[in-house]
């Protein structure tokens, strides 16, 4: 039998496991050094070729760490070495949710700004905030203003961290924008995909909505009105096509309406005639063209409100309210 044989395994296996004590010991030295905010230490251990992504007992990288104890200094050497943001342990934690559950608000801000998890844009969306939202020049509460978005104003959306917090009540993600020639980041909970959506989460208004007509083979551009009888306000908006129907939307708060159109250029009624929308059975108009009127509630959209009958004449705009029948 080689005895040398018989030795030398066991001085193998005592090597092994000394590298691997060290190895240990090297890493936990690390996650203590980042515990204690030694900043050149943890630089060297990185440039001697530690993996930024190792994890300690509880299962956090070096990152998670970092974040979850405050110290910036740390998480941007550990960003600049390659560190994993996106890297989430058993219990669904990252070093973003440590550092928003530590209160730890500037390195919230670093780490959406160098997360690469983007749902990309070139899509736009609506300011559902009805006092406006704020264009802020960092993804945080505490950065500057840029300006206010008026509410209902379209933005179009350049990225999107794919990182969900809570502001207050209301959940949703930092996104960067553009509006008006000025980019920034905004709380998309206030944003909604369509105008509709953006109306209803704002004001509580409704919409009516539906095409215009014109008894010609060209239909000028529009204006198309809505008068709340009961209280006389008129709401309005325009269109333009070259298409014989054209449609439109005109948001209102809740209330009882009557819908009329007439060509732009005619803004004066100097032609004296109006398109309205009232009763059709399918051949023709109520002889008496009396208006339909539309019952708009809170978060409710009236669609298919047409206003084609132009068989109405009228001299003034107050007499529109003699074409309202009596409840």
């Amino acid at each position: 039998m080689n005895l040398r044989k018989i030795i030398r395994v066991p001085f193998f296996i005592s090597i092994i496991l000394c590298a691997i004590t060290c190895e240990h010991s090297q890493e936990e030295k690390f996650f203590t050094d980042i515990e204690n905010n030694s900043f050149t230490i943890v630089n060297d251990c990185l440039k001697e070729g530690i993996n930024p992504n190792i994890t300690d007992e509880k299962g956090w990288t070096a990152l998670m760490n970092a974040s979850a104890l405050g110290h910036m200094d740390i998480v941007n050497l550990l960003l600049a070495s390659g560190a994993d943001i996106e890297y989430t342990d058993l219990q669904g934690l990252t070093a973003y949710i440590l550092a928003v559950e530590n209160k730890h608000e500037e390195i919230c801000t670093r780490l959406i700004e160098e997360y690469e998890g983007y749902i990309l844009g070139s899509h736009s969306k609506w300011i559902s905030a009805a006092s406006g939202l704020k264009l802020r020049e960092r993804p945080s509460l505490h950065a500057a203003t840029i300006t206010i978005i008026p509410f209902l104003e379209e933005v179009a959306i350049i990225k999107q961290p794919d990182i969900t917090i809570k502001i207050g009540e209301d959940t949703g993600n930092w996104t960067y924008i553009s509006w008006e020639n000025k980019k920034g980041w905004v709380f998309d909970a206030f944003l909604e995909i369509n105008k509709s959506l953006a109306v209803k989460k704002g004001y509580g208004y409704g919409i009516i909505s539906g095409v215009v007509g014109y008894p010609s083979e060209v239909v000028p551009d529009m204006l198309v009105w809505a008068k709340n009888i009961d209280t006389g306000n008129m709401y309005k908006t325009s269109t333009d096509t070259s298409d014989d129907y054209v449609s439109y939307e005109i948001i209102v708060p809740p209330g009882r309406y009557v819908v009329f159109t007439y060509p732009k250029e005619d803004e004066n009624y100097e032609n004296k005639i109006i398109g309205c929308y009232t009763r059709w059975n399918g051949e023709l108009w109520d002889e008496n063209h009396d208006f339909i009127i539309i019952k708009i509630e809170t978060e409710q959209e009236s669609k298919n409100i047409d206003p084609t009958d132009w068989n109405i004449e009228i001299h003034t705009i107050e007499e529109l309210d003699t074409l309202i029948p009596e409840e």
